[in-house]
């Protein structure tokens, strides 16, 4: 069953024959106007519901304002009044848009009315919850009578486990000891830690890990529990033989940058110096700890000199930028890849292998393979054979290829820096091999090919109006969202031929937003603290889903729809399938 949605509808003109119909398959794929059609400042964009445009005063060059089209200054859209969007008073400087939105969607008269749906233009969406008042992380206890199960709580401490969070009892009892009250306490740990949270693709099961913003909180716990919040794996965090290892920097938990899962149900924690760590979903490592980028360029300090200013997992592994602007590649394999796969890899690329399993023959020089051996330690490093043959040697059930770009020359080269980094999937490139995207500070986008190393500048320049800082491939890798640092949303193809949209969310807030994804092929979520989730269509059109009062919010990307988590519900924004949507239509 369908949750009530929280929003209002928002302000939305109907579509005058515009090719969006219930049918469509993608809305982003038909359509959308032409990418020449000037805005009033020289830019382009398909906005109807954008709020930039609502006030006549406000001029913005946020408008595809075509006659008969969708909304903008020529397009008839319905205003929404400016004061919908209000300061929040936060020190984040973050601001949200007002729930109290009384008009009326301008959908098409046959179209379905299920009470529960709303209108992003003319594509309908649903809010379902899947599971509600999750006691993440905690066993059931049956009920003998066959009741519904209930949750042993007497021995927990309510700040020990709090919804996603879990913190030490050490640690809240050395805190204790210093005076500080359960308000004062709890206030330490909403500025002192932050919960990290992914998700399997295809309704798997999530991971989420408290860290520390200090190295205060030097431990921690990694969980794996199902989509319900029942237990899989714990795993104490960092591993003894990082929090305890002698010849290297003790790692925290904050040390921890970025967890993710990819298609294969494979778990990557990226540490902030480069360290790699996977596991299965029973919280076995599968490979041993290594660094992705051994080295810094122009640096001869060795494996941990690296920091990471991002790290992106996707659905084939990793992908890392430094501060150095030196980037790498890793994909994570399997026994069900193609064993000529690593013929096609760059040459300076290096084969990981599990603990106990030979490399791979080949030759040729390069840098070595950083292996741990059996005792699991980070410290020893075996002499490094390149990939050379795949076929040389029996490849194990897991193993994966770490690949460095050449982009920290290239940048000093030309003067400028990365911004943001993502990957296109091998499923979706020319060459069957992963693409790496960076955004540079001079407002263009770079494409690296993991298989030569070739940069290639797609010379944005004139249609981004400044840098990307955050950027998200749809699933069908056909379409990147992109968000600059003015605080606009653009969608552009991925060959960056075609614009399809600009939106601007500077009167919703003046910083980037927290997550920023897909919501299957349809429309792009985007989520900031104290606003909740913004639903982007691709005429502009919006929906806002509150999520009013979440400390934890976070949002997992699937193929046909995205779960939002919280500390207590995983619900489901979808839109909803065609076949359903004219199986209520009026006659049909």
């Amino acid at each position: 069953a369908a949750a009530a949605a929280a929003a209002a509808p928002p302000s939305s003109s109907s579509a005058s024959g515009a090719a969006a119909a219930l049918t469509s398959s993608n809305p982003f794929d038909s359509g959308y106007p032409d990418d020449s059609t000037p805005g009033p400042t020289g830019t382009t964009s398909a906005s109807g519901g954008n709020v930039s445009d609502d006030d006549p005063a406000y001029t913005s060059g946020n408008s595809y304002s075509a006659s008969g089209g969708r909304g903008g200054a020529g397009g008839g859209g319905t205003s929404t009044d400016e004061s919908d969007y209000y300061y929040d008073g936060s020190d984040d400087d973050d601001r949200s848009y007002d729930d109290d939105d009384d008009s009326s969607n301008a959908a098409d008269p046959d179209a379905p009315v299920e009470a529960s749906w709303q209108f992003l233009g003319d594509l309908p969406y649903r809010r379902i919850t899947l599971y509600n008042n999750i006691q993440w992380g905690k066993k059931p206890i049956k009920d003998e009578d066959g009741g519904p199960d209930t949750y042993d709580t007497s021995s927990d401490d309510p700040l020990a486990h709090n919804g996603l969070t879990s913190v030490p009892m050490s640690y809240l009892e050395s805190q204790r000891r210093t005076g500080l009250d359960e308000a004062d306490l709890r206030q330490l740990l909403s500025k002192t830690t932050t919960t990290k949270v992914a998700g399997c693709p295809n309704g798997g099961p999530i991971a989420a890990i408290t860290c520390g913003t200090t190295a205060a909180l030097s431990t921690s716990e990694l969980r794996i529990m199902t989509a319900s919040g029942r237990p899989l794996a714990n795993v104490a965090f960092p591993p003894r033989s990082l929090a305890h290892n002698p010849q290297k920097p003790i790692y925290t938990s904050s040390d921890v940058l970025t967890i993710g899962f990819t298609d294969r149900f494979i778990l990557v924690v990226v540490m902030r110096d480069s360290l790699c760590l996977t596991y299965d979903l029973s919280g076995n490592a599968i490979l041993p700890p290594f660094h992705i980028i051994p080295e810094e360029y122009g640096s001869k300090r060795g494996p941990g000199s690296a920091e990471l200013m991002e790290a992106t997992v996707y659905g084939g592994g990793v992908a890392v930028l430094s501060t150095a602007m030196s980037t790498a590649l890793v994909e994570l394999l399997d026994e069900h890849d193609d064993p000529a796969y690593a013929d096609g890899a760059h040459i300076a690329a290096r084969r990981i292998n599990p603990e106990g399993h030979a490399n791979g023959g080949g030759g040729g020089g390069g840098p070595p393979d950083l292996m741990a051996t059996h005792t699991g330690s980070v410290d020893s490093v075996e002499g490094g054979i390149m990939l050379g043959s795949a076929r040389a040697g029996v490849l194990p059930p897991y193993w994966a290829i770490v690949t460095p770009m050449p982009t920290a020359a290239h940048a000093q080269k030309n003067y400028y820096s990365y911004c943001t980094i993502a990957v296109l999937a091998r499923n979706h490139t020319a060459n069957g091999h992963p693409e790496v995207f960076l955004s540079t500070s001079d407002n263009s986008v770079l494409i690296v090919d993991s298989t030569t190393g070739e940069i290639t500048d797609v010379d944005c320049r004139a249609r981004m109006q400044s840098p990307i800082v955050a950027m998200s491939f749809a699933p069908n890798g056909r379409f990147l969202a992109c968000f600059t640092q003015n605080s606009l949303l653009t969608v552009i193809s991925t060959t960056f031929e075609t614009k399809v949209l600009d939106f601007d969310t500077s009167e919703g807030s003046s910083a980037p937003p927290k997550d920023m994804k897909w919501c299957g092929e349809d429309s792009v979520v985007l989520h900031w603290k104290n606003l909740g989730v913004l639903m982007v269509g691709p005429y502009g059109d919006w929906l806002r889903f509150p999520y009013e009062g979440e400390e934890n919010l976070h949002i997992i990307p699937e193929i046909d729809c995205c779960r939002v988590v919280t500390n207590y519900s995983m619900e489901m924004l979808q839109r909803v399938p065609p076949a359903t949507a004219e199986l209520f239509r009026i006659g049909s």
